[in-house]
């Protein structure tokens, strides 16, 4: 079983933005937190879906943070540095910072919501 099971990729990625329409008498307002899932059996991240929510949300960010473990089959190898690169060009000028922690080393919201995720998926 361990050599013939059915695999998939599950990618967390969590948008935060500033909330234009935000309660200026409720803190918790002023920053809105978007959840996005990609699961995925051919390993394919298709960020454009991503990108069109936000623009038709009104939003046009002009950086985009990216924080991710730094598993280097996953995140350090040629086609995400591709991908950075061209990022700009994909975007209409959204310039993109990729930065790394170590493996293991980053726990946080995107954990959780990945092991719900997992649970309802198995």
């Amino acid at each position: 079983m361990h050599w013939h099971s059915f695999q998939i990729t599950i990618l967390v990625h969590i948008t935060y933005s500033h909330n234009l329409n935000r309660d200026p008498h409720d803190e918790d307002s002023f920053i809105l937190i978007d959840y996005y899932f990609y699961i995925s059996n051919d390993h394919k991240h298709d960020f454009e879906l991503q990108w069109d929510y936000i623009s038709d949300q009104g939003f046009q960010p002009t950086w985009h943070y990216v924080w991710s473990d730094g598993c280097a089959c996953q995140f350090k190898s040629s086609k995400p540095w591709y991908f950075v690169s061209q990022y700009p060009n994909m975007t209409r000028g959204c310039m993109m910072m990729w930065s790394f922690f170590g493996l293991g080393h980053n726990k946080g919201p995107h954990d959780d919501a990945g092991a719900m995720v997992k649970w309802f998926v198995r």
